[in-house]
Parts: structure tokens; sequence; C-alpha cells
């Protein structure tokens, strides 16, 4: 029954992740990524990810 899927914490998790292109310079890189740890630790992201139950894992943080 489908309603028995909904109940309780599910038994998987979900990635997702940003992967540059090989080669990308370091510090194109180094500003792609301080520019994705401002948006995750945004209100704007938070508020989202709160609101539909989603755990953000930011690395090096748990």
């Amino acid at each position: 029954m489908v309603d028995d899927l909904t109940q309780g914490e599910p038994a998987f998790t979900v990635g997702n992740g940003m992967f540059p292109p090989a080669r990308t310079p370091g510090p194109i890189v180094g500003r792609l990524r301080a520019a994705l740890a401002r948006v995750v630790r945004g209100e704007a992201f938070r508020g989202n990810a709160d609101g539909n139950g989603s755990r953000v894992v930011v690395p090096g943080r748990r």
C-alpha cells in the first residue's frame, strides 16, 4: 500500500554534487566552491531545504 511508504524515516540517502570539467584551473574551482558555499549557507536555500525535509551537509561540517 502506498501509505506504508510515507511513514517514518526513509531507508536510503540521495546525494547531489557539482563537478567542474577536468583540468578546470584551481582558482576557478575555488571561486565556484566559495560561491556554492555562500548559496548553501544562505537563508533562502536553507529555508527551502528545511521546508521539504532535506538535510544540507557541507563538506568539512556535520
